[in-house]
C-alpha cells in the first residue's frame, strides 16, 4: 500500500508514476492521497507535472508484502524536487497514540515541535530533509507549535488533532525558503483507493492469454 504527499509549494498539481503507469494524478500542494495498492515489490516511482513530461525526479524502492508506505515530494536545496519513501510503522502500544514529524521545508533546520501547553519539545532539532521517527504519546486532543530551536516564537501551528489510542499520525512541514511554513497533518489509519494498480507481471500475463 502506498500513498502520496505533495509538499512542493511551487509545483502545481503533480502526477506520480510507477513503471510509466499513473499511480496518483493531479495531486495539489498540501494534499495527501488515500492508500493505493501496488502489487510489485520493486517499484520505479517518478514525478511529473500534471499530464506533462519530462519527469521531475525518479526513485526506485523495494517494498515488503503487506507493508504501508508514504511517498513525500518536497523541494531540494538547489531548487529541484526530491522524493522520499517512508515505511509507515503502525504497530502501536494499544493504550498510546503514535506520531512522527517530517521536515520537508528547505531553509528550516533545527526545528522543534511543541505540544501546546507543554514546556518541553516533543521533537527537537529536526533538520530539513529528515524524519523524526515515531514517538508514543498519551491519547489527547491537542495542537502543536512549530518553532526554531530554543525559540518561543511560533513559525506555524498544527491544526487541532484528536490523537486516539492505537492510531498513528504524521506531520509534514512544508513551504519555507522565503515562503510561509505549513504543517500538513494526517492520520495513518487505512483509507484505500478503490482502484488497485495491477502489476506489470499480471498485465503481461493477461496480454499473452489466448481468448
Amino acid at each position: 500500500m502506498v500513498r502520496f504527499v505533495n509538499a512542493v509549494q511551487s509545483s502545481g498539481e503533480l502526477d506520480v508514476m510507477t513503471d510509466s503507469v499513473a499511480l496518483f494524478s493531479a495531486v495539489e500542494y498540501g494534499s495527501v492521497t488515500a492508500y493505493r495498492e501496488v502489487r510489485d515489490n520493486i517499484n520505479a516511482f517518478s514525478l511529473r507535472p500534471k499530464g506533462r513530461d519530462p519527469q521531475l525526479i525518479g526513485n526506485t524502492e523495494t517494498m515488503r508484502d503487506g507493508g504501508r508506505y508514504t511517498v513525500v515530494a518536497f523541494p531540494d536545496r538547489d531548487g529541484g524536487t526530491t522524493l522520499r519513501v517512508m515505511k509507515d510503522d503502525l504497530a502501536t502500544d494499544s493504550g498510546k497514540a503514535r506520531i512522527r514529524v517530517v521536515n520537508a521545508a528547505p531553509g528550516n533546520d533545527d526545528v522543534d515541535v511543541v505540544m501546546i501547553g507543554r514546556k518541553d519539545a516533543l521533537f527537537d532539532d529536526i533538520d530539513y530533509g529528515t524524519e523524526a521517527g515515531f514517538k508514543d504519546v498519551e491519547p489527547i486532543e491537542t495542537s502543536f507549535a512549530i518553532r526554531r530551536e530554543e525559540s518561543r516564537r511560533d513559525m506555524t501551528t498544527v491544526k487541532r488533532m484528536q490523537l486516539k489510542a492505537g492510531r498513528a499520525y504524521t506531520i509534514v512541514l512544508a513551504g519555507g525558503a522565503g515562503g510561509a511554513l505549513r504543517a500538513i497533518s494526517f492520520s495513518d489509519e487505512l483509507a484505500v483507493d478503490s482502484t488497485s494498480l495491477t502489476s506489470s507481471r499480471d498485465t503481461n500475463r493477461n496480454r499473452n492469454r489466448t481468448p
